[in-house]
């Protein structure tokens, strides 16, 4: 009876978790897939329509960028909302998404299917999908090799085997090595609403990582309650007693958890739209650019600039809704410091803002607004990543015409920082070239106040 009942409390509890902490997050997701499906990839079809009515080379290469943005953004689509999920299954899903991410990484991902479809319950499914989406984004995008996905329905668990060839590590240390700590989290989030085990196993084979669900955790709860059995008058009181005292301490529990789910759903928002924005300017916006500038070399047509534009729009719309809610209501200095309070508690980086005398702050555009909150953010990643910082001072300081935010660490500085690949003379520019969109201005480095780190300087005009 007891064990019943605990089965049956487990499985309410995972399922209250997944509804305060992880289904705000998941609705996040599919709101921002339904914008980016009514209101960008209309305006992408219809450019790329202008587009293909047009002669010359650069208009060929237009319309394979455009191509290239679509497949994107409905390579992101999938990611975001997994339609084939909640129609096809677990196994037909997770066959899809290996498929999408050879496309969209370059990566080489085999999926080979088991016999039988599990029936898990639809949070049980999600949560078991996620777990395994995290895991197949971190292969395809920072390693090379051919990864192999195995579902293997056992007699007494259902098993989802990643195995790695590139004849230089396994897929168990590579998920060690290369694993960040917020995809680590997720991951281990994901896996305890699933009842999922990750195991690193090693043998003659590579090294692989396996995902298992046990079969007696998939079952109901009433499927796993025990029979009635015969017990002495005296042994049901104490375990009367006994369930009473539980029931309590249940009932608490779901009381506090209650009280508290708008501040935990409000967190778990904030972490997703984080990396929704992250996600979007990694894949979408070099491309963007791309588009602009092909666009400049063609003749002069209000049409094909208008189109453009109205897409840049359309994104920076949906992007502004996944950054705070405070980006409407907080000025610039409010939001910087909103930014660095919430940096302090995520990375435990000594950080100390100091603000000059500011009497007027800028009034600026919600477009304006957004561009600087990224850069700045941009900033703090940067040094959150990459720094190796145990100090960060963020000053702001007004002049005539300008407000001028600088972010200094007492990291290892740019150059040792930069890898050798180009990626980090590629952000700048990106962020160059972000500002200058809006008149401002980005420069880095080398520490003043430190012996060794960075410098960054964001220069915002008044007008």
């Amino acid at each position: 009876m007891l064990r019943g009942k605990s089965v049956d409390w487990s499985h309410k509890a995972r399922t209250l978790k997944f509804d305060l902490e992880y289904r705000p997050a998941e609705q996040e997701r599919r709101r921002v897939a339904g914008e980016l499906h009514d209101q960008v990839l209309p305006l992408l079809a219809r450019l790329s329509r202008h587009v293909n009515s047009m002669h010359g080379e650069s208009a060929k290469i237009l319309s394979e960028t455009i191509h290239q943005v679509i497949e994107k953004i409905r390579a992101l689509l999938g990611e975001l909302h997994p339609f084939d999920l909640e129609e096809l299954g677990l196994k037909a899903a997770t066959a899809n998404l290996c498929t999408r991410y050879s496309r969209l990484y370059k990566q080489r991902i085999l999926y080979e299917e088991g016999d039988e479809e599990l029936l898990l319950s639809a949070v049980q499914e999600l949560a078991a999908y996620r777990a395994l989406q995290t895991l197949l984004r971190m292969f395809a995008s920072k390693n090379s090799g051919t990864l192999t996905v195995t579902s293997v329905d056992g007699k007494s668990d259902y098993q989802i085997l990643l195995v790695l060839r590139n004849g230089q590590q396994s897929a168990a240390r590579t998920l060690i090595s290369d694993l960040d700590e917020q995809d680590l989290e997720a991951l281990a989030g994901w896996c305890n609403i699933a009842q999922m085990e990750v195991r690193l196993q090693a043998g003659r084979t590579p090294h692989s990582v396996v995902l298992s669900i046990a079969k007696e955790k998939i079952c109901s709860a009433e499927n796993t309650a025990s029979a009635p059995t015969m017990v002495d008058d005296q042994s049901r009181a104490r375990l009367t007693e006994l369930e009473s005292v539980v029931t309590a301490a249940q009932e608490e529990w779901t009381q506090m958890l209650n009280r508290d789910a708008t501040v935990t759903g409000n967190m778990a928002v904030s972490v997703e739209r984080q990396r929704l924005c992250r996600l979007v300017d990694e894949l979408l916006y070099p491309d963007l650019e791309k588009i602009n500038l092909l666009a400049e070399q063609l003749e002069e047509d209000s049409a094909l600039f208008d189109s453009v534009d109205g897409i840049k729009q359309a994104l920076d719309g949906v992007i502004s809704a996944a950054y705070p809610h405070e980006l409407q209501s907080l000025n610039l200095v409010e939001l910087v410091g909103l930014s660095v309070e919430r940096f302090k508690r995520a990375t435990l980086i000594g950080t100390k803002i100091v603000a000059g005398k500011i009497e007027t702050v800028p009034e600026l555009t919600l477009e304006k607004k957004i561009t600087v909150f990224r850069i700045f953010q941009e900033a703090l990643h940067n040094v959150e990543k990459h720094a190796q910082a145990s100090t960060l001072l963020v000053l702001i300081e007004p002049t005539s015409n300008a407000f001028v935010i600088y972010v200094e660490d007492n990291g290892m500085g740019m150059a040792a920082q930069d890898n050798g690949d180009g990626t980090h003379n590629r952000g700048m520019r990106g962020v160059r070239e972000r500002a200058r969109e809006i008149g401002a201005t980005v420069s880095w480095q080398k520490s003043i106040s430190y012996e060794s780190g960075t410098l960054v300087t964001i220069k915002v005009p008044r007008s």
